[in-house]
């Protein structure tokens, strides 16, 4: 019979110290986050069409700052999430939504 090791975590800093999945995922997370902010560069330009909307342009700057400042949460365990979700999933789940 072969023997099963048991690891005893405290917390998501602790798992992702100690098992590569975790380490693996958080990787994957923070390029999809990168990837959604790639996705919003174009708006910040000053021939953007919501340039010189106030209104939508802080609508951006907000949801690109809560998407920077996801990571961090993450890793500070100021947020738990399910990191076994599909990135897709995941992402809607948990990152920030724009709303212009």
């Amino acid at each position: 019979m072969e023997e099963i090791e048991v690891i005893q975590l405290n917390g998501f800093l602790d798992a992702y110290n100690k098992i590569d999945y975790y380490k693996r995922k958080v990787e994957e997370i923070r390029v999809k986050r990168d990837t959604m902010l790639l996705k919003t560069d174009y708006l910040l330009l000053p021939d953007s069409k919501i340039y010189n909307d106030e209104i939508k342009l802080n609508k951006v700057k907000t949801y690109r700052q809560e998407l920077r400042d996801f990571m961090n949460k993450l890793m500070s365990e100021q947020i738990d999430t399910n990191i076994f979700l599909d990135i897709d999933e995941y992402a809607d789940m948990y990152f920030p939504k724009l709303d212009t």
